[in-house]
Protein backbone atom coordinates (compact mmCIF):
# COMPACT_ATOMS: atom_id res chain seq x y z
CA UNK A 1 0.00 0.00 0.00
CA UNK A 2 1.32 3.49 -0.67
CA UNK A 3 2.05 5.43 2.28
CA UNK A 4 0.12 8.26 1.01
CA UNK A 5 -2.88 5.64 0.85
CA UNK A 6 -4.87 4.50 4.18
CA UNK A 7 -6.24 5.84 7.02
CA UNK A 8 -3.73 8.98 6.96
CA UNK A 9 -4.02 9.12 3.46
CA UNK A 10 -5.74 12.94 3.39
CA UNK A 11 -4.79 15.04 6.17
CA UNK A 12 -7.54 17.18 5.64
CA UNK A 13 -10.93 14.79 6.41
CA UNK A 14 -8.74 11.70 7.77
CA UNK A 15 -9.33 11.12 11.99
CA UNK A 16 -5.78 12.31 12.43
CA UNK A 17 -5.37 15.13 10.16
CA UNK A 18 -2.49 17.56 11.23
CA UNK A 19 -5.18 19.73 13.10
CA UNK A 20 -6.58 16.90 15.27
CA UNK A 21 -3.68 15.54 16.04
CA UNK A 22 -1.95 19.16 17.47
CA UNK A 23 -4.79 19.62 19.39
CA UNK A 24 -4.62 15.84 20.75
CA UNK A 25 -0.77 16.43 22.09
CA UNK A 26 -1.50 20.42 23.15
CA UNK A 27 -4.18 19.22 25.34
CA UNK A 28 -2.66 16.32 26.83
CA UNK A 29 0.04 18.05 27.56
CA UNK A 30 -1.57 20.55 29.17
CA UNK A 31 -3.92 18.04 31.25
CA UNK A 32 -0.72 16.01 32.67
CA UNK A 33 0.92 19.68 33.37
CA UNK A 34 -2.02 20.85 35.15
CA UNK A 35 -2.50 17.74 36.90
CA UNK A 36 0.94 17.91 38.16
CA UNK A 37 0.76 21.11 39.14
CA UNK A 38 -2.24 20.33 41.35
CA UNK A 39 -0.22 17.20 43.32
CA UNK A 40 2.68 19.83 43.97
CA UNK A 41 0.96 21.21 46.81
CA UNK A 42 -0.65 18.67 48.87
CA UNK A 43 -1.65 19.35 52.01
CA UNK A 44 1.10 18.94 54.85
CA UNK A 45 1.57 21.02 57.91
CA UNK A 46 0.85 21.54 61.54
CA UNK A 47 -2.87 22.81 62.28
CA UNK A 48 -3.67 24.63 65.74
CA UNK A 49 -7.48 24.78 66.20
CA UNK A 50 -8.66 27.25 69.12
CA UNK A 51 -12.19 25.65 69.40
CA UNK A 52 -15.14 29.17 69.81
CA UNK A 53 -17.87 27.13 70.71
CA UNK A 54 -18.19 25.53 73.80
CA UNK A 55 -17.78 21.91 74.28
CA UNK A 56 -19.64 19.39 76.45
CA UNK A 57 -18.76 15.71 77.36
CA UNK A 58 -20.29 13.41 78.90
CA UNK A 59 -19.53 8.94 78.72
CA UNK A 60 -20.80 8.96 75.35
CA UNK A 61 -20.77 12.18 73.40
CA UNK A 62 -18.16 14.78 72.42
CA UNK A 63 -20.65 18.02 71.15
CA UNK A 64 -18.84 20.87 69.98
CA UNK A 65 -21.06 22.94 69.95
CA UNK A 66 -22.85 22.37 73.22
CA UNK A 67 -25.76 24.88 74.53
CA UNK A 68 -28.00 22.60 77.24
CA UNK A 69 -29.22 19.43 78.27
CA UNK A 70 -27.48 16.20 77.10
CA UNK A 71 -24.76 16.65 74.90
CA UNK A 72 -25.65 16.19 71.02
CA UNK A 73 -23.56 14.35 68.43
CA UNK A 74 -25.85 16.23 65.20
CA UNK A 75 -24.14 19.45 66.01
CA UNK A 76 -21.01 21.29 64.37
CA UNK A 77 -18.76 23.57 66.35
CA UNK A 78 -16.79 26.29 65.60
CA UNK A 79 -12.71 27.12 65.65
CA UNK A 80 -10.42 29.63 64.16
CA UNK A 81 -7.43 28.32 62.62
CA UNK A 82 -4.53 29.82 65.29
CA UNK A 83 -1.24 31.12 65.17
CA UNK A 84 1.66 28.33 64.70
CA UNK A 85 -0.52 26.69 61.97
CA UNK A 86 2.40 25.57 59.40
CA UNK A 87 2.96 24.82 55.66
CA UNK A 88 -0.46 24.47 54.07
CA UNK A 89 -2.55 25.49 57.17
CA UNK A 90 -0.21 28.75 57.60
CA UNK A 91 -1.99 30.26 55.12
CA UNK A 92 -5.54 29.92 56.67
CA UNK A 93 -4.56 31.70 60.31
CA UNK A 94 -8.12 33.59 61.33
CA UNK A 95 -9.75 31.09 58.52
CA UNK A 96 -12.82 29.99 60.41
CA UNK A 97 -13.70 26.06 60.20
CA UNK A 98 -16.25 23.19 61.70
CA UNK A 99 -16.06 20.22 63.62
CA UNK A 100 -18.42 17.56 63.54
CA UNK A 101 -19.37 16.12 66.86
CA UNK A 102 -19.84 12.78 67.17
CA UNK A 103 -20.85 9.86 69.78
CA UNK A 104 -19.40 6.49 70.38
CA UNK A 105 -22.10 4.34 68.37
CA UNK A 106 -20.52 6.81 65.19
CA UNK A 107 -16.72 6.52 66.48
CA UNK A 108 -16.17 3.04 68.42
CA UNK A 109 -13.04 3.46 70.43
CA UNK A 110 -9.99 1.80 68.55
CA UNK A 111 -12.16 0.86 65.65
CA UNK A 112 -10.89 1.62 62.03
CA UNK A 113 -13.85 4.36 60.79
CA UNK A 114 -14.18 7.08 57.91
CA UNK A 115 -16.18 9.95 59.51
CA UNK A 116 -16.33 12.00 56.49
CA UNK A 117 -16.39 16.29 57.23
CA UNK A 118 -15.10 15.85 60.65
CA UNK A 119 -12.82 18.79 60.18
CA UNK A 120 -13.45 21.38 57.40
CA UNK A 121 -11.86 24.11 56.12
CA UNK A 122 -11.49 25.63 52.62
CA UNK A 123 -10.70 23.15 50.37
CA UNK A 124 -10.12 20.51 53.06
CA UNK A 125 -11.91 17.83 54.54
CA UNK A 126 -10.48 16.13 57.42
CA UNK A 127 -11.58 12.53 57.86
CA UNK A 128 -11.20 10.90 61.25
CA UNK A 129 -10.03 7.37 61.35
CA UNK A 130 -9.51 6.07 64.34
CA UNK A 131 -10.55 7.26 67.81
CA UNK A 132 -7.43 6.03 69.66
CA UNK A 133 -8.02 4.31 72.90
CA UNK A 134 -6.66 6.11 76.09
CA UNK A 135 -3.32 5.22 77.38
CA UNK A 136 -2.58 6.13 80.91
CA UNK A 137 -5.21 2.61 82.70
CA UNK A 138 -7.44 2.98 84.83
CA UNK A 139 -5.62 2.28 88.12
CA UNK A 140 -5.16 6.10 89.66
CA UNK A 141 -8.95 6.90 88.59
CA UNK A 142 -10.37 6.63 92.25
CA UNK A 143 -7.17 7.42 94.05
CA UNK A 144 -7.29 10.19 96.25
CA UNK A 145 -6.48 13.47 93.95
CA UNK A 146 -2.96 14.15 93.83
CA UNK A 147 -0.70 16.04 91.82
CA UNK A 148 1.00 13.91 88.44
CA UNK A 149 -2.03 11.18 88.58
CA UNK A 150 -3.57 10.12 85.17
CA UNK A 151 -6.46 8.15 84.56
CA UNK A 152 -7.92 6.59 81.60
CA UNK A 153 -11.42 5.63 83.10
CA UNK A 154 -12.31 1.65 82.20
CA UNK A 155 -15.77 1.89 81.03
CA UNK A 156 -17.74 -0.92 78.31
CA UNK A 157 -16.47 -0.64 74.77
CA UNK A 158 -13.17 1.69 75.84
CA UNK A 159 -12.43 4.94 76.89
CA UNK A 160 -10.07 7.33 74.44
CA UNK A 161 -9.85 10.33 77.47
CA UNK A 162 -6.70 11.01 78.99
CA UNK A 163 -6.74 12.64 82.33
CA UNK A 164 -4.13 14.01 84.20
CA UNK A 165 -3.48 16.07 87.54
CA UNK A 166 -1.27 18.65 87.91
CA UNK A 167 -0.44 21.68 90.92
CA UNK A 168 -2.09 24.81 90.73
CA UNK A 169 0.38 26.64 92.71
CA UNK A 170 -2.70 27.24 95.64
CA UNK A 171 -2.58 23.88 97.08
CA UNK A 172 -5.01 22.54 94.37
CA UNK A 173 -5.49 20.81 91.34
CA UNK A 174 -6.14 21.27 87.96
CA UNK A 175 -7.05 18.64 85.31
CA UNK A 176 -5.72 18.37 81.70
CA UNK A 177 -8.14 16.30 79.20
CA UNK A 178 -7.25 15.07 76.25
CA UNK A 179 -7.92 12.38 73.49
CA UNK A 180 -6.71 11.23 70.26
CA UNK A 181 -7.00 10.52 66.36
CA UNK A 182 -6.16 8.83 63.45
CA UNK A 183 -6.32 11.25 60.25
CA UNK A 184 -6.31 11.81 56.78
CA UNK A 185 -6.74 15.21 55.17
CA UNK A 186 -8.46 14.92 51.85
CA UNK A 187 -7.42 18.17 49.45
CA UNK A 188 -11.29 18.53 47.78
CA UNK A 189 -9.91 19.87 44.62
CA UNK A 190 -7.37 17.16 43.38
CA UNK A 191 -8.62 14.14 46.40
CA UNK A 192 -5.21 13.94 47.34
CA UNK A 193 -4.61 12.44 50.48
CA UNK A 194 -2.42 13.21 53.77
CA UNK A 195 -1.99 11.27 56.75
CA UNK A 196 -2.16 12.68 60.07
CA UNK A 197 -2.87 12.45 63.85
CA UNK A 198 -4.18 14.92 66.52
CA UNK A 199 -4.86 15.86 69.68
CA UNK A 200 -8.08 17.25 71.07
CA UNK A 201 -7.51 18.93 74.55
CA UNK A 202 -9.39 21.02 77.61
CA UNK A 203 -8.39 22.10 80.63
CA UNK A 204 -9.86 22.69 84.03
CA UNK A 205 -8.57 25.24 86.60
CA UNK A 206 -9.02 24.52 90.42
CA UNK A 207 -10.62 20.57 89.75
CA UNK A 208 -9.21 17.82 90.18
CA UNK A 209 -10.09 14.36 87.32
CA UNK A 210 -11.38 12.99 89.90
CA UNK A 211 -14.34 15.56 90.83
CA UNK A 212 -14.84 15.56 86.51
CA UNK A 213 -15.52 11.58 86.92
CA UNK A 214 -17.60 12.45 89.70
CA UNK A 215 -19.94 14.69 87.34
CA UNK A 216 -19.89 12.00 84.50
CA UNK A 217 -20.94 9.15 86.81
CA UNK A 218 -24.17 11.18 87.82
CA UNK A 219 -27.16 10.56 85.13
CA UNK A 220 -27.03 13.14 83.18
CA UNK A 221 -23.78 14.84 84.03
CA UNK A 222 -21.81 16.74 81.86
CA UNK A 223 -18.24 18.70 81.78
CA UNK A 224 -17.97 21.43 79.70
CA UNK A 225 -14.80 23.54 78.32
CA UNK A 226 -13.13 25.45 75.53
CA UNK A 227 -11.82 23.19 73.38
CA UNK A 228 -8.24 22.86 71.61
CA UNK A 229 -7.06 21.18 68.59
CA UNK A 230 -3.36 20.40 67.70
CA UNK A 231 -3.09 18.36 64.65
CA UNK A 232 -0.23 17.24 62.27
CA UNK A 233 -0.34 16.35 58.82
CA UNK A 234 1.78 14.26 56.72
CA UNK A 235 1.89 13.86 52.44
CA UNK A 236 1.01 10.72 51.42
CA UNK A 237 -0.34 10.71 48.31
CA UNK A 238 -3.59 8.39 47.46
CA UNK A 239 -5.66 9.75 44.32
CA UNK A 240 -8.84 9.40 43.55
CA UNK A 241 -10.03 7.36 40.80
CA UNK A 242 -11.42 9.84 39.01
CA UNK A 243 -7.98 12.24 39.08
CA UNK A 244 -5.65 8.88 37.68
CA UNK A 245 -8.28 8.88 35.11
CA UNK A 246 -8.12 12.24 34.04
CA UNK A 247 -4.10 11.76 34.00
CA UNK A 248 -4.13 8.58 32.30
CA UNK A 249 -6.55 10.35 29.79
CA UNK A 250 -4.08 13.07 29.67
CA UNK A 251 -1.29 10.52 28.68
CA UNK A 252 -3.01 8.67 26.10
CA UNK A 253 -3.59 12.04 24.38
CA UNK A 254 -0.38 12.84 24.42
CA UNK A 255 1.15 9.68 23.02
CA UNK A 256 -1.74 9.70 19.99
CA UNK A 257 -0.80 13.47 19.11
CA UNK A 258 2.61 12.30 18.80
CA UNK A 259 1.85 9.03 17.20
CA UNK A 260 -0.37 10.65 14.25
CA UNK A 261 1.98 13.91 13.94
CA UNK A 262 4.34 11.28 13.20
CA UNK A 263 2.70 9.37 10.68
CA UNK A 264 0.97 12.50 9.34
CA UNK A 265 4.68 13.44 8.80
CA UNK A 266 5.63 10.00 7.04
CA UNK A 267 2.45 10.84 4.49
CA UNK A 268 4.06 13.92 2.90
Amino acid sequence: MNKRDGFFANPVSGFFSRATTRFALVVGVMMVLGLSSLYATPITGRLIMNGTTLAGVDLNTVDFNYISGAPSATTMGMFQVGFGSTNTFAGLVGTNGTVHSFNRTMVPVGAPVTFDSFILLPGIDIIMTELVPGSFGSAQCGAAPAPGQTCTPAIPGGSAIEFSNSSNGNGGLNTHAAFNVDVMAKNTVTGELSSGVGTFSADFSNESYQQLLAILATPGGVITSGHHGDFTITFSSVPEPATSSLALLGGLLVLLGRVGMRRFNRSR
